[in-house]
């Protein structure tokens, strides 16, 4: 008898192990019990700067969803770098939350895994690799209210307080004709300049892109908050009067005085006869 209690409970242990049981699972199929998560990890993180992912969990009881406490489970690898951060945080179910993870101090491509975790009832994993790098490089871009000129100015400044001539940018114009985009200029390792727009840029828009030495495109009008990694360029429309819906209220406009221009006319007229 005691033999056999012997290989029962070898047998119990040897199953446990080989189905890799831990005490937690993803979901009980039997009684319907899983959680639901979702993650959205930004693919690039400024260097020193602490940024939010947003997570949502929800667990389940009998495929029903229920509210309660949920433990989300965060760990970080780099991958060519050396650099570890395990953490948990608590949440409440069915909200979406921001959780701000540390700064990290080097640049480099890592790795995050994600999970949550409801009294040992696990979701399943988001593995997901992102990228530190450095903050956007400052400037000023603007064009002229006629659009004459386009003025640049780097706004890194030196120990002296004069723009630092190590640190440059690159500068790409564009035209866009209404049918196509073609690059018409290209000004590198640029910190200060004035560019007069000759009249053959002058066929459309003209739209002018900045790039960093970091590879940031139009750094000043990112967003990672909302997941815009590359800025919008500063543009000029040269025949923005012949483009709707401008066109069509230059028309009503012309209309609308002609029609007046008439009811003068009319009224005068109307007034002669009378005398």
């Amino acid at each position: 008898m005691k033999r056999i209690f012997i290989l029962a409970l070898t047998s119990i242990i040897f199953f446990s192990f080989t189905l890799g049981f831990t005490g937690q699972t993803q979901a009980s199929m039997a009684s319907g019990e899983y959680v639901i998560f979702r993650a959205n990890i930004p693919p690039m993180f400024i260097l020193n700067s602490s940024a939010p992912i947003q997570v949502l969990a929800i667990p389940f009881e009998s495929n029903k969803p229920i509210s309660a406490t949920v433990t989300i489970h965060i760990q970080i690898q780099g991958i060519n770098v050396r650099y570890n951060f395990t953490d948990a945080v608590n949440i409440l179910s069915g909200q979406g939350k921001e959780i701000y993870l540390p700064a990290i101090n080097r640049t480099g491509h890592y790795n995050m895994i994600l999970y949550a975790d409801y009294h040992g009832l696990l979701s399943r994993k988001v593995n997901q690799d992102f990228a530190v790098c450095p903050a956007p490089r400052p400037y000023q871009l603007y064009f002229d209210p006629d659009g004459s000129h386009i003025h640049f100015k780097s706004l890194v400044l030196n120990a002296t307080g004069h723009i630092d001539p190590n640190v440059t940018f690159t500068i790409q114009i564009y035209c866009w004709n209404g049918q196509q985009q073609s690059l018409v200029a290209t000004y590198r390792h640029i910190t200060n300049i004035t560019i007069p727009v000759p009249e053959s840029w002058k066929t459309g828009i003209l739209i002018v892109n900045v790039i960093d030495e970091y590879g940031w495109v139009n750094g000043m009008t990112i967003n990672l908050a909302a997941f815009q990694f590359q800025g919008a360029p500063v543009q000029y429309d040269y025949h923005y009067a012949q483009r709707e819906p401008f066109a069509s209220r230059q028309l009503w406009y012309l209309v609308a005085a002609v029609v007046v221009i008439l009811g003068i006319a009319y009224g005068i007229r109307r007034w002669y006869d009378g005398k």
